[in-house]
């Protein structure tokens, strides 16, 4: 444990400490739901413009499908040794995909700019 945390520091990096556990969850959340999100979002954007992404999609879509390009060997590999807790993340996922469908459904702009903030509140989280 000594010589990971010294190699991760030497590397730049940060160490935290935390139980198997939670590590799983955290990896769940962080790793594979943005794979997750990725290939659906990379699937139904190419099914809405007949796969003809290039002539479409811009630098927003592109960054966003980015993890779409995961090896699906090792994608399938991370997603599966991780299952319950990805299929949690992804449960918690479409909770908020719910909320944001139902603002939505009924013009609720109050609800939407709600949702949205909360979101750019969590992203600002990364600075």
């Amino acid at each position: 444990m000594a010589l990971a945390g010294t190699l991760a520091r030497d590397a730049g990096g940060e160490v935290t400490v935390c139980s198997a556990a939670q590590h799983d969850r955290i990896v769940a959340v962080l790793s594979g739901l943005p794979l997750a999100f990725a290939s659906a979002l990379a699937l139904a954007g190419a099914d809405a413009v007949d796969g003809n992404l290039g002539s479409f999609s811009g630098p927003g879509f592109a960054d966003s499908t980015r993890l779409a390009l995961t090896p699906p060997d090792l994608g399938s590999t991370m997603l599966l040794a991780n299952a319950q807790n990805v299929r949690a993340a992804l449960e918690r996922a479409r909770a908020i995909l719910d909320e944001v469908d139902r603002a939505i459904a009924t013009g609720d702009a109050a609800a939407l700019n709600a949702i949205l903030e909360r979101a750019a509140q969590a992203r600002r989280g990364l600075s």
